[in-house]
């Protein structure tokens, strides 16, 4: 029989407590035991809300335990003794809330590391670790915001807690971790999440100064060649602005070496409007609504330092309104008035003047038809769908749940 069945344990903090108090219990071990070089190890962890000190110390008889919980709430107390369970172990104690506690500890003990701090990429875990194991005692507390609702998991470590999430969306994330109250040293952490995919309420606008076909840039003419890492981008804009608000920024190439192209891309919630001010140097852009946008520098059809750039666009206080603008949408194309039985009917929506906002198409008729949504080479949104039966179909367009001009459409399937 294992040393641990001999245990005895007894005291009201085997039940619970109160938040904010010590909780002691008494573990009473064979005398043999607590003898100086005895053979037995009386270990203990627990787990619950908070991170809930735990320590012994011996008596004539074993040990007293003696647990602090900062938070209150259901704990999981395991005592085990050389690795065994002692009878009845684990124990569910229950501490109640106390209205007096005030938590008291140091926040600038505490200490945040990881990758999921700095960067991450949208649909991925990402992973940090928090160090309270120096703070004392006092409440954690974590709040994530940014462009979509993300969840905090949390796991128990020797020294803290790990936490993981996995962002939705791409942009900006702001994390504030306190501890009593107070920002840890680092707090609060902006995080870039960075992403792949264009949702359907975005839009691109390019800049082309000479209008090449599939290309957005102008080109510096600094010799033959050029190396892209040598590029140096500067200016507030390319990190923050203000709807409707022209906003700078700046490109330097010439140390590159070499003539390259410089493309600009800028991606986000609106179309915007994006214009060389200072040849090959100096960028203006307007965008038409707030939000988390991405500014694409290339040079050589290659990065340069810091690109992409997340840039954060603030509301302008003195705007009155929406920012969406449903009535400005434009439709074209001959599936918006029909079309033939099981063959594909498609329609345009041109979005480049409708601000912020989310399409949405639906179609109603004598049978279901099935709706595609994809990106042209113009980067207006083509819409297709296909018949099944013959008959009146309804089309429904709309914009920020608004209906664009025209909408609901009637279009006839023969």
């Amino acid at each position: 029989m294992s040393t641990a069945s001999f245990c005895v344990l007894s005291g009201p903090g085997l039940k619970g407590g109160l938040q904010g108090t010590h909780c002691e219990f008494s573990v009473e071990m064979p005398s043999r035991e607590v003898q100086p070089g005895g053979g037995s190890e009386l270990s203990m962890h627990i787990r619950g809300p908070s991170k809930a000190v735990i320590s012994s110390r011996p008596n004539a008889n074993g040990y007293i335990v003696d647990y602090f919980p900062s938070e209150a709430g259901e704990y999981i107390l395991t005592v085990l003794c050389d690795n065994d369970h002692v009878p009845n172990s684990p124990f569910t104690v229950q501490v109640e809330p106390n209205p007096d506690y005030k938590p008291v500890g140091n926040h600038l003990k505490c200490s945040a590391t990881g990758p999921g701090l700095k960067t991450g990429s949208v649909g991925k875990p990402c992973l940090f670790s928090v160090d309270v194991k120096d703070a004392g005692q006092g409440k954690l507390a974590l709040a994530l915001t940014g462009p979509s609702k993300t969840s905090l998991t949390r796991s128990d470590s020797s020294s803290g807690y790990e936490y993981q999430f996995v962002p939705k969306a791409a942009g900006d994330y702001t994390l504030r971790i306190t501890f009593s109250d107070n920002d840890i040293p680092g707090s609060p952490f902006h995080i870039r999440i960075s992403g792949s995919k264009r949702e359907s309420n975005q839009h691109l606008q390019s800049f082309n100064s000479n209008h090449e076909e599939g290309g957005a840039g102008v080109q510096i003419g600094v010799g033959s060649g050029g190396d892209p890492s040598k590029c140096k981008a500067f200016g507030d804009g390319l990190y923050h602005s203000i709807a409707l608000k022209p906003t700078m920024f700046y490109v330097d190439c010439h140390e590159a070496g070499g003539g390259g192209k410089l493309y600009i891309r800028m991606t986000g919630p609106s179309k915007t409007d994006l214009v060389e001010v200072e040849k090959g140097h100096g960028f203006q852009y307007t965008t038409k609504a707030p939000g988390n946008y991405e500014l694409v520098l290339l040079f050589n059809s290659e990065h340069i330092p810091g690109s992409p750039y997340g840039v954060l666009v603030d509301e302008d206080p003195n705007h009155q309104g929406s920012y969406s603008f449903p009535e400005k949408v434009k439709i074209h194309g001959a599936g918006i008035k029909g079309g033939r039985r099981g063959t594909r009917c498609a329609f345009f929506v041109d979005l480049a003047d409708a601000g912020a906002g989310t399409l949405s198409v639906e179609i109603q008729g004598p049978d279901e038809a099935p709706i595609q949504l994809g990106k042209h080479d113009n980067g207006q949104t083509v819409v297709s769908y296909t018949p099944p039966t013959r008959g009146e179909y309804v089309i429904s367009v709309k914009f920020s749940n608004q209906d664009v001009l025209g909408s609901p459409f009637k279009a006839s399937v023969q």
